[in-house]
């Protein structure tokens, strides 16, 4: 199913991301994210990411910035990293919607950033991957 394209961004893919992240609660409010599919296809997508970037707190660093607790981060949070100076004259935060649009293809979304990925062109691994870095906010 194909959502409806606004400024680059598929509204179903941030519809489904937004609701994993808002529905996924048991157990007097505490997440079990354990049982939920697009976590876990997402924690699959973002296996991959595992070669240049931390995406627990207790990772040791790699060559890319960090991604726990990137969701809702300002751009080029890390202190200290090397970011493209595409990246560090980015404004705003990786919202939702941001965060789609630049996974779903990171040159078309921020020209001249040092990320050397093509990009996840399927939107459920996208949607999948923000709801799982959305767990990861809290470690």
């Amino acid at each position: 199913m194909r959502g409806i394209s606004w400024a680059g961004v598929t509204v179903l893919t941030v519809a489904v991301a937004i609701s994993a992240s808002l529905v996924l609660t048991g157990n007097g409010g505490e997440r079990d994210w354990s049982t939920n599919p697009l976590v876990e296809r997402g924690r699959q997508v973002v296996e991959a990411c595992t070669v240049c970037h931390a995406i627990a707190r207790q990772d040791p660093p790699r060559v890319g910035p960090p991604l726990w607790g990137i969701v809702d981060a300002p751009k080029a949070r890390t202190n200290g990293f090397g970011y493209s100076a595409a990246l560090a004259a980015a404004d705003g935060v990786w919202d939702d919607a941001s965060l789609d649009a630049f996974l779903r293809d990171p040159q078309a979304y921020l020209p001249g950033t040092a990320m050397v990925f093509n990009g996840i062109a399927d939107d459920a691994d996208r949607a999948g991957a923000i709801a799982y870095l959305r767990t990861q906010a809290a470690q």
